[in-house]
């Protein structure tokens, strides 16, 4: 097993299909917003078992600030034995860094004030307030393996477990979890969101006025040298993120593909996609190849490396539409849009960025009828996939029982016309998904509950 998913989660994050009812630890994390005595679903069920006893409890931390966290009794809440309350701010804008910073806050005072009390489990809800359930299953689980890794509580804890009991959002995590390996193996490091970066940094002329009251708000930084080339990941043809698109010397466009790593996953090779097609053709006639190394996100080899004579670059609005195409590819391949949404999203992408740019790229866009069939296309075979796990999921879970679920009726209705039945399915063998090995252990548990 690859050494960056043992490390992704360490072991120590669980998805589980139980109520807050049902699961026991010793702590859990409620969250609360506008403040401490209202919250979403999770914090009525975490009230109502408890008891009115613990909204006599919150009263006395009424006015405390947003991200702040305080403990309280579990009271008739005998599953747990304290609960940790934080407030979240409201509303939360995604548009702004500082925002998502917050969230990252509350989770990271939560996880830590639960360790101060003793906490070796601690359940942690499957909503947060302000966020849709697509969005908070990803940012949960990625502010996860930050904590996980930056922080020295983790060491003291033993498990997290996510409480889903609606088996949509279950589903969900699940998804965001292999789509977090794959992000994993494809760039290969300790991936973080880029407001959660933290290394060691310099410390000039500290004093004792200076120094944070509780050591587990220490947080260090270290920033780039202010000149540093900051790159990012676009998406291959196979809509995976292998692309590193670069300005050359006269600012036209250059593609790059990722095609090594080493080791530790600190530094990414590349090469000139183009170059390497122009060699393959001349028969090596030319052996100039463009190369890059990148290290923590930073080009450290030549920034203009010498190409192929015939390797031209590619101008502004074709690198765009190229990627605004792919993103919304994926989006319907991830199942997040249908394919006419998706093509709807790209156009108002394009909009916004032809007025940011002065330039008229949103007609350099393909119209609909040419995206249609390839998006559907896109659509289809995912929902195979899907299909193809669900189904094969179930054959595990009830012994080989045959199991007809409505909603894949409703779906094979939907593509009718697509040569796919579960008749069919059943004759052919069984291929089974790549063997992630989530540290989200997703098991049986005897019960029906996937862990």
């Amino acid at each position: 097993m690859a050494k960056n998913q043992r490390s992704l989660f360490r072991g120590k994050v669980i998805v589980c299909r139980e109520s807050i009812e049902e699961v026991n630890s010793d702590c859990f994390i409620n969250f609360s917003c506008p403040n401490i005595l209202s919250g979403t679903e999770s914090f009525k069920r975490i009230h109502d078992l408890a008891g009115p006893e613990l909204a006599h409890e919150c009263e006395k931390f009424l006015h405390i600030f947003p991200t702040s966290s305080r403990v309280t009794s579990s009271f008739l809440a005998t599953n747990f034995k304290f609960i940790v309350h934080t407030v979240v701010p409201n509303p939360l804008d995604f548009t702004r860094l500082i925002d998502m910073k917050k969230v990252y806050i509350c989770i990271r005072n939560s996880l830590e004030l639960a360790v101060e009390e003793g906490a070796k489990t601690i359940a942690f809800p499957c909503h947060f307030p302000g966020l849709s359930p697509r969005v908070a299953c990803e940012l949960i689980l990625r502010i996860f393996t930050v904590w996980i890794h930056r922080c020295k509580y983790s060491d003291e804890l033993t498990e997290i477990k996510i409480t889903c009991d609606f088996e949509p959002i279950f589903h969900q995590f699940v998804q965001s979890a292999r789509s977090l390996y794959e992000e994993a193996n494809t760039i290969g490091h300790k991936f973080v969101p880029a407001f959660a970066q933290q290394h060691a940094a310099y410390i000039h002329n500290r004093t004792k006025m200076d120094r944070p009251r509780r050591n587990r708000l220490r947080r260090l930084y270290e920033f780039p040298p202010p000149d540093a080339p900051q790159v990012r990941l676009e998406l291959s043809a196979k809509l995976a993120p292998t692309i590193l698109v670069l300005d050359d010397e006269h600012g036209m466009k250059r593609q790059y593909r990722l095609t090594n790593r080493s080791r530790d996953g600190r530094k990414l090779y590349f090469r000139c996609s183009r170059c390497d097609t122009l060699i393959k053709k001349d028969g090596h006639q030319f052996g100039i190849r463009a190369k890059l190394i990148v290290e923590d996100g930073h080009i450290v080899s030549e920034r203009f490396p010498q190409h192929h004579p015939l390797c031209v670059p590619k101008p502004l609005e074709e690198v765009l539409v190229q990627q605004v195409d792919r993103t919304s590819r994926r989006e319907v391949k991830d199942g997040y849009l249908l394919p006419q949404d998706a093509y709807r999203k790209a156009l108002d992408r394009m909009r916004f960025e032809a007025r940011q740019l002065g330039m008229a790229v949103e007609e350099c866009f393909p119209d609909w009828p040419k995206l249609r069939q390839q998006y559907c296309r896109i659509r289809k075979q995912a929902v195979r996939e899907r299909m193809q796990r669900n189904w094969e999921m179930m054959v595990m879970m009830h012994g080989g029982e045959r199991m007809i679920d409505e909603d894949y009726d409703g779906q094979e209705q939907y593509y009718d016309g697509a040569d796919f039945s579960y008749g069919r399915q059943l004759q052919q063998k069984h291929r089974m998904p790549p063997d992630i090995d989530m540290d989200v252990d997703v098991e049986d548990d005897g019960d029906g509950n996937l862990r």
